[in-house]
């Protein structure tokens, strides 16, 4: 595999576990809120969503480059 595929791999297994994530928190907190006869703006719990799943991709970027650049028999040698 290579580096750039690594990276890759390793963004979109985020990607997917933030969506999900973000998914269900949007919908939880807007249950929550209806619940509570709170009303919140639509676009404002989409923006909050989409928030969430790009903070997830940013940091999913410099563990990914880490990973992709390391040496896989010196990481796991163990002493």
């Amino acid at each position: 595999m290579s580096r750039h595929a690594l990276v890759a791999f390793i963004v979109v297994r985020t990607g997917v576990a933030a969506l999900a994530g973000g998914l269900i928190g949007v919908l939880a907190g807007t249950v929550a809120l209806a619940l509570l006869g709170t009303a919140v703006p639509p676009l404002f719990v989409a923006a909050i969503g989409v928030l969430a799943v790009i903070a997830a991709l940013a940091a999913s970027i410099p563990p990914a480059l880490a990973a992709a650049y390391s040496d896989p028999v010196r990481v796991l040698r163990t002493p």
